[in-house]
């Protein structure tokens, strides 16, 4: 007989974070569940710590030869039997709860086809660092969902009818990947969450800052795709998809480094849809001065949380 939950656990050289991960899975007050763990090649001990959880029958491994985030998510998405998928990256963190907490919400809701959760970030040593203060939406999300990616991954809980209907992560990114296959879902199902952290989110170890700028671009390719190829007949409001832009092209300046005036082409392409945006022309007047004072005003308004945003 097929679990009620998937578990879908993705591992790449998360050895000193995966044990604390899977043994979370194995802690869910729900026990109908299996956990399909996809190790795609790494190098480290994390195969190795991973097989002490194969006693448990509910655990699965299976080794890739590093594909890649998208492909190894795929492949746990092929392999998934259950009812509902969750999801899981082995430096995350789940409570005890959470399973059971967001399978309630679907019971009766036939339409409802994904729970997601608040969350709290940790950093690499596990410590708390701060809640998740954000807005949140339920019911149909998709123009809130446009402008910004407020899902966390792992924090989810999905209807396998909703994802068999939108199919699998588009293999063509590398990042931003579930930023893409939410818009596909919100398309057609709705959304609901738990308003409380059970997920511990973990910052400070990956390379995010550095790849903000190559992030930004990607979800600019995806927002693009999503209109030319996904939302047909449009269901997005169009005015949504104009404020989205505008402020994901005044980002985009305002992160690029490469050098004096690199990003103004963006804040002026924010500034012909939005020219009202005020944090637009700032960062176009301080484009202008000297690089101490550039540095200055970066710190003041680089908006970190870009890097929650889109990393899901």
């Amino acid at each position: 007989m097929n679990p009620t939950v998937s578990v879908i656990v993705t591992c790449y050289n998360y050895g000193r974070y995966v044990t604390d991960a899977l043994a979370d899975v194995q802690a869910q007050t729900m026990g109908d569940f299996e956990c399909v763990v996809i190790d795609d090649g790494s190098k480290d001990d994390s195969v190795e710590r991973i097989t002490k959880f194969l006693a448990d029958p509910r655990f699965r491994l299976v080794r890739l030869d590093h594909a890649g985030q998208t492909r190894a998510k795929n492949a746990g998405l092929r392999l998934a039997r259950g009812r509902f998928l969750a999801f899981l990256d082995a430096d995350d963190r789940w409570r005890a709860d959470k399973l059971a907490r967001q399978l309630a919400m679907f019971e009766g809701r036939p339409e409802l086809g994904v729970v997601y959760s608040r969350r709290r970030m940790i950093d690499e040593a596990g410590k708390v660092t701060a809640g998740d203060t954000r807005t949140f939406y339920r019911g149909d999300v998709l123009d809130y969902l446009f402008r910004d990616n407020f899902v966390c991954f792992s924090s989810t809980l999905v209807r396998r009818e909703a994802a068999d209907h939108v199919g699998l992560f588009d293999e063509r990114l590398s990042l931003a990947i579930d930023y893409d296959w939410w818009l596909r879902m919100a398309r057609f199902t709705t959304f609901d969450y738990v308003d409380e952290p059970l997920v511990d989110y973990r910052m400070g170890h990956a390379n995010l800052s550095r790849r903000v700028v190559e992030r930004l671009d990607t979800v600019l390719g995806i927002m693009a795709r999503f209109q030319a190829e996904h939302d047909i007949p449009a269901r997005l409001d169009p005015r949504v998809a104009r404020l989205a832009l505008a402020e994901t092209y005044r980002h985009r300046g305002i992160v690029d480094r490469r050098g004096p005036g690199a990003g103004r082409r963006w804040l002026l392409k924010a500034l012909a849809m939005r020219p009202y945006d005020l944090i637009a022309w700032k960062a176009l007047a301080v484009s202008f001065a000297p690089e101490a004072i550039r540095r200055g005003w970066r710190q003041l308004r680089n908006e970190p949380d870009w890097e929650l945003r889109i990393a899901g």
